[in-house]
């Protein structure tokens, strides 16, 4: 026997951009959407239906964005954001590891952003912003549900985010570039201090050059990190690691992209769920045409 799922999505949107002057841009935007499930061939543990459910939300948006001229651009956010639960994080039992939630219900955020984009110096290109977020409802795979193995996704309550991002990219020669990317995060349950917020380590980003002994050919060194997180929302952690990787790509003629590379490079033993190690040190090759 098998089992049918069937949701109908409808969203709906406006933007618009307001030009304030050379320097200021005002741009305010809205978007509805609205989700019914059609079709759950679940029944509770009473062997009665699960009930039909339909979610709706509305989301306001705004931003203020300030032009420096050739340096880039300020610019301040707020926004109302809404995550509606799909029909995997309702009815999937996860492989006999995790208990269904047909009641799960939508989470919505409310996000500020503060933020700069542009070339700061010649060459280096930036993006930092700071955020906070306060996710209402929020949705989780809570641990160890009624005592047993399994997990379930849950709506945990009220929770806060408030990290750091930066992205830069630094054209140091002709023949040679660099950049990264690094995530500050900081994750806090209002209502319940003693669930965990899992899979988000405080630390994260990565590092990458690109250099190009010959106009046909580029290496491209890499690596990601991560520190600590939790793995389940009881305070399990998993250690923090850094991967490597390596890839060179040959510019062929007629748009052709031929590229091949070493994951994991040093064929580190990591793992993002307990009991689960990643993939070791691999191997790819790539073929890409752009017409």
């Amino acid at each position: 026997s098998h089992f049918i799922f069937e949701d109908r999505t409808i969203s709906a949107g406006l933007e618009d951009t307001w030009h304030l002057g050379e320097s200021w841009d005002f741009q305010v935007g809205a978007a509805y959407d609205w989700r019914k499930t059609l079709r759950a061939d679940q029944v509770n543990p009473d062997n009665t239906p699960v009930a039909l459910t339909t979610f709706d939300s509305f989301n306001p948006e705004a931003g203020l964005f300030y032009k420096l001229g050739k340096l880039g651009t300020l610019h301040g956010t707020v926004a109302r954001k809404s995550r509606f639960p799909t029909i995997k994080d309702r009815y999937s039992y996860k492989f006999n590891t995790a208990f269904p939630n047909a009641d799960l219900k939508p989470e919505n955020v409310m996000h500020y952003e503060l933020g700069y984009d542009g070339e700061l110096l010649p060459g280096l290109t930036l993006h930092p912003s700071v955020y906070y977020s306060r996710i209402h409802d929020a949705i989780q795979s809570v641990s160890k549900v009624n005592g047993t193995t399994r997990s379930q996704n849950q709506n945990v309550g009220t929770v806060d985010n408030c990290g750091f991002d930066l992205g830069l990219d630094y054209a140091a020669a002709k023949w040679a570039r660099i950049g990264g990317s690094y995530t500050y995060l900081h994750q806090k349950n209002v209502t319940n201090p003693a669930i965990e917020a899992t899979d988000t380590p405080v630390h994260s980003g990565m590092l990458y050059g690109e250099f190009r002994p010959m106009e046909w050919l580029s290496v491209v060194p890499s690596v990601t990190f991560s520190s600590w997180r939790y793995a389940e929302t009881t305070g399990a952690k998993l250690g923090g690691f850094a991967t490597t990787g390596l890839k060179a790509i040959v510019r062929l003629p007629h748009d052709i992209e031929l590229s091949a590379g070493v994951g994991n490079l040093f064929d580190k033993n990591y793992a993002l769920q307990l009991g689960y190690p990643e993939e070791g040190r691999n191997y790819y090759v790539n073929l890409r045409y752009s017409f």
